[in-house]
């Protein structure tokens, strides 16, 4: 398991936080074997703000990075913050400071998806209405291109605390992220990423 940090707005635009993204996974694939792990075998997650650079990393062509165009075999996606316009009318973009423009560059509902990943869409059923609706739309722009994504609204957690359900290794949360990581070792290619 590989957790990557990244730089926050304001500091850095939304834009460059997912280049910083990519730039993260791509070292990742390229030095797996140095880590003891398989290229072959990468799947990915983030929750709010981290499921939507997920997105855009499902969204990336990979080749441009010499890199397997099927890099990525699984996604688990959790209460996702997939079209970033709409953190332009909550107070929170006081201090992301995002504008129309970045928004609609970054949005990844509205890009192709290049990867054929398994992918679990999972957010908190106690969650604001627009931000289950923000799920749904994921998952309907997944299955439109091709990927049998399911979904999960999980009963009794909020935008902070379907965190806490990781506690339980039964959770639905849980088990989404073993049935990725499974499914990813399960599906996976030579870690030679030469000539890819």
């Amino acid at each position: 398991m590989v957790i990557p940090s990244y730089d926050l707005c304001p500091e850095v635009s939304l834009t460059q936080t997912v280049e910083s993204a990519k730039q993260a996974l791509a070292w990742i694939a390229r030095k797996a074997s140095d880590m003891s792990a398989n290229a072959g075998q990468i799947s990915i997650s983030g929750h709010s703000a981290g499921a939507h650079l997920c997105s855009m990393l499902l969204a990336h062509d990979w080749r441009l990075d010499q890199l397997p165009a099927s890099l990525i075999k699984a996604a688990v996606f959790s209460s996702g913050v997939f079209d970033p316009s709409v953190a332009l009318y909550i107070s929170v973009n006081e201090e992301i400071r995002l504008n129309p423009a970045v928004a609609q560059m970054n949005n990844s509902m509205l890009m192709p998806v290049r990867h054929h990943a398994a992918s679990w869409v999972t957010v908190g059923g106690a969650e604001p209405w627009r931000w289950i609706e923000l799920s749904l739309q994921y998952s309907q722009h997944l299955r439109r291109q091709g990927i049998d994504a399911a979904l999960e609204v999980i009963p009794g957690f909020n935008h902070f605390s379907i965190l806490d359900s990781l506690d339980d290794p039964e959770s639905s949360l849980s088990r989404c992220l073993m049935k990725a990581a499974c499914f990813a070792a399960a599906n996976a290619e030579s870690s030679n990423l030469v000539g890819a």
